[in-house]
């Protein structure tokens, strides 16, 4: 059972981003894998397994009620079922304790395969910004490229330490690199802008087990990438880039129009919006309805209505599903930083590549949804929910580490026991001697 748990780990990893409707076509298969688990007894719902997936499916209750008060719940429906399947999927993994190298060999395959897609839509096709099968558009396709690239830059520290650390390392790094050049390509500038903090995770908790000259290596490495990737014409980043600022600078000047700046425009009619309906917001169909009339009032540009969201998670999940909604939103970006704040620390290199991929998953998704809705999309939800629950079901299987030894004696815990009281005279160190 364990193996083939293990080929389903691999397999959503290695074609979510290539097959049409991917992430939700591997949530059912691993769902569906609690089918071939056999219950043993004493072999229930653990408290390691309970309160993740109970929090997971509540995401989607307040969602799904806004949803009914407005009359849409058919629409919400089709957004928050992923969520439904966290607790069987977390469940299955519990129950068959997959190698963790399914899940590394999953992310190299499917970074790699994203990155060579990309280079063969820009080579063979003459594409302006590569894309994946829809709705994986360029910037949902390209952020999430990114982050399997970051989960195998991430996980170059477990495969350090395998009987094969080199093939390992090669082909996570080559993940690594493919990944990042798949969201070079797409074009997602929300993505570029993020990609420094993320790094700096992957610092924070891999800087310690560096020598001083591999971190010089590593951030000269960094530049150079990052330097090369502006320079390059090819890889469209430097066009993007002036094509931002340039908009961003019309906009602030006074021009307020979508073609200056899109993103600005949408999220000052969603805060509009929000002012009139903070608690129970507007639901789907009120939200287009309402920034419809912004429009026809003259209070935004008439171009807005092209959009069906507000191109940011937290003030889309604000004016369509209230402030409870939400809250919701950010109990779920929350819920992972809590669970794996202490793996950042831990001896062992596969738990704290496995925590550091926890902590990525919640930054980069609230990162991207700065200036995107990923949520607004089944498919966003659906990545956030497989890869919470692959990491945190891989995680959680991991055997127990010992406690590290620590690295100095504390004397006072080592406190001499007083000499025994001797027959005669009292003695240098005799204290305290009953009669």
């Amino acid at each position: 059972m364990s193996t083939l748990v293990g080929w389903g780990v691999l397999a959503s990893g290695a074609f979510a981003l290539l097959l049409p409707g991917g992430f939700q076509a591997f949530l059912w298969v691993l769902g569906a894998g609690v089918i071939g688990c056999r219950v043993r007894p004493g072999l229930g719902v653990v408290p390691a397994v309970l309160p993740p997936s109970l929090a997971m499916s509540l995401f989607g209750v307040p969602w799904f009620a806004i949803a009914a008060w407005h009359a849409e719940p058919l629409a919400t429906w089709d957004l928050v079922w992923p969520v439904l399947l966290a607790s069987p999927i977390l469940w299955m993994l519990h129950r068959a304790r997959p190698d963790p190298a399914w899940f590394w060999a999953g992310l190299a395959l499917g970074a790699s395969g994203a990155g060579g897609w990309s280079l063969f839509q820009v080579v063979g096709q003459d594409v302006d910004r590569v894309a994946g099968h829809a709705p994986l558009h360029a910037i949902l396709f390209g952020n999430l490229a990114l982050m399997q690239g970051l989960f195998c830059l991430a996980g170059i520290a477990w495969g350090w330490h395998q009987p094969k650390r080199i093939v390992w390392c090669s082909v996570l790094a080559l993940g690594a690199l493919l990944g990042c050049l798949a969201s070079l390509l797409s074009g997602t500038r929300g993505g570029w802008v993020v990609l420094p903090g993320l790094l700096a995770i992957c610092w924070m908790a891999y800087a310690g087990w560096l020598t001083p000259r591999r971190r010089g290596q590593a951030v000269l490495a960094a530049v150079v990438l990052v330097v090369a990737a502006i320079a390059i014409p090819q890889t469209g980043v430097q066009s993007r880039l002036a094509l931002g600022m340039e908009h961003a600078g019309r906009y602030l000047s006074g021009e307020r129009s979508v073609a200056t700046s899109a993103r600005l425009e949408l999220w000052r009619g969603a805060l509009m919006l929000i002012g009139d309906r903070p608690l129970l917001g507007w639901g789907d169909a009120g939200y287009s309805q309402g920034m419809a009339e912004l429009a026809e009032a003259g209070r935004l540009d008439s171009a807005t209505g092209h959009y069906w969201h507000a191109h940011s998670d937290v003030l889309d999940a604000w004016v369509r599903r209230g402030a409870l909604g939400m809250l919701a939103l950010l109990a779920i970006y929350l819920l992972p930083l809590y669970l794996f704040r202490g793996g950042l620390r831990a001896r062992d290199p596969g738990r704290r590549a496995l925590a550091t991929c926890g902590i990525l998953l919640p930054a980069g998704f609230a990162g991207f949804g700065l200036s995107y809705t990923f949520m607004a999309y089944p498919v966003g939800v659906a990545a956030y929910t497989g890869w919470f629950c692959l990491i945190w079901g891989l995680y959680r299987a991991l055997p127990p580490t010992p406690p590290s030894r620590p690295h100095r004696i504390d004397v006072d815990s080592r406190a001499a026991k007083p000499a025994p009281c001797l027959p005669g005279p009292p003695r240098a160190g005799q204290t305290g001697c009953a009669p």
